[in-house]
């Protein structure tokens, strides 16, 4: 006999990765006044940095789903991570300018398609089906969660 499916292990994987994903908006809405001090940007500047970001992802998102339907959720999260991890230390080492910041954004939002896709196919190949509302809720707690601690 099989074991049944585990609920929580694939259900904070895909908190994480979703977490992940959203970290360099919520770090760039966090830091915005210094930015704009720093950067000498303007509220409108900050704005497009963060349209650059939800641009990318929103034609990124589709090409990733395909993809990750084809190599399976833990490579495609994998790729999500490592690239919000390069974006949030391009933020934090390499930019200093206002194209740089829209560029790493921009790059920021195909991490976010890398992580949301991967994300949602966790839970729909690992967690049980009777369980995947529950699982879809935790999973959406991620944004507002990093938007409070950063």
């Amino acid at each position: 006999m099989s074991e049944p499916r585990s609920f929580w292990r694939p259900s904070l994987t895909s908190f994480a990765l979703l977490s992940v994903g959203y970290l360099p908006v919520a770090l760039l809405g966090v830091l915005a006044v210094q930015l704009e001090a720093a950067l000498v940007m303007t509220p409108v500047d900050i704005g497009l940095a963060i349209a650059a970001y939800w641009g990318t992802n929103a034609v990124a998102a589709p090409i990733v789903g395909h993809r990750a339907d084809q190599h399976g959720w833990a490579p495609t999260g994998a790729m999500g991570v490592a690239v919000s991890g390069i974006v949030l230390f391009l933020l934090a080492a390499v930019v200093g300018s206002k194209p740089t910041l829209m560029l790493a954004m921009a790059i920021a939002g195909v991490g976010l398609a890398l992580c949301s896709q991967s994300s949602n196919l966790t839970i729909a190949r690992e967690v049980p089906w009777s369980r995947q509302g529950r699982a879809f809720g935790l999973k959406q707690t991620a944004p507002p969660i990093i938007a409070m601690t950063a």
